[in-house]
């Protein structure tokens, strides 16, 4: 809950961001809950690669990754800054 900072929906992937050095645990107990969704993480120093098999699923691991963290998914696309982002949603070109 305290090592994620945002997370973004990247069609069929979610990318969570954390803390310096937090990836690797946080990747490590979302592999060992083993959701249906999930077909495998990539984990790095401060971001995880969360691959699921579409962009439904990968919608939905947000949604629920959030829920867990206390945080909430934006109720309309565009307003400013917010801890999720849908695709196209925020991208940089």
């Amino acid at each position: 809950k305290d090592y994620l900072l945002t997370a973004t929906q990247a069609a069929n992937l979610v990318v969570l961001r954390t803390g310096p050095g937090h990836a690797q645990a946080l990747a490590l107990e979302l592999d060992r809950s083993r959701p249906d969704e999930v077909v495998g993480t990539v984990a790095g120093d401060d971001t995880i690669f969360v691959a699921t098999p579409s962009a439904a699923r990968a919608s939905h691991v947000l949604g629920r990754l959030l829920a867990l963290a206390g945080r909430s998914t934006p109720k309309s696309p565009g307003r400013g800054r917010a801890q999720a982002r849908r695709p196209g949603v925020g991208s940089h070109a």
